[in-house]
């Protein structure tokens, strides 16, 4: 874990705070939170999905999921605030999330990541990349314009 940096589970008490450092380190603009605190929310009450947030210092610095799958695991919905980049936040939730899933003793575990960025410390801890894909986004705005 890096030095400085702390990283924990959440529970529904903390679905709004885990939003707003979501959207901030995702880009979005600030009202998308209300959506993903409704969706936090809704999936805390699956026991198969795990929410986390880091803390560099007393500061909320990053966000990520993880999904208990049969035998498996799956990464999913890490986000760092702008502010907190490059200090060991992505790194630090990646090995929290990696340490419960060997407590789980399961067999797998699988992520999707930015070739640009998360994808090299995912590399860097022992994950392999098996694909690469396109990522196409729709939206009702663009399909409107064409």
């Amino acid at each position: 874990m890096p030095t400085g940096v702390e990283v924990r589970q959440i529970d529904e008490s903390e679905a709004g705070l885990y939003a707003q450092i979501s959207v901030l380190g995702w880009g979005m603009p600030p009202d998308a939170a209300v959506e993903l605190e409704q969706d936090v929310h809704f999936c805390l009450s699956e026991p198969e999905m795990k929410y986390y947030v880091a803390f560099v210092g007393v500061q909320p610095a990053g966000t990520a999921a993880l999904r208990l799958l049969p035998g498996r695991g799956y990464l999913l919905g890490a986000s760092v605030a702008p502010d907190f980049r490059r200090r060991g936040a992505y790194r630090a939730l990646l090995s929290a999330r990696l340490r419960d899933l060997a407590a789980w003793n399961l067999s797998l575990t699988v992520t999707l990541a930015l070739q640009e960025t998360s994808a090299q410390i995912c590399e860097s801890l022992g994950f392999r990349t098996v694909c690469n894909f396109e990522h196409l986004r729709w939206s009702p705005e663009a399909s409107s314009q064409g």
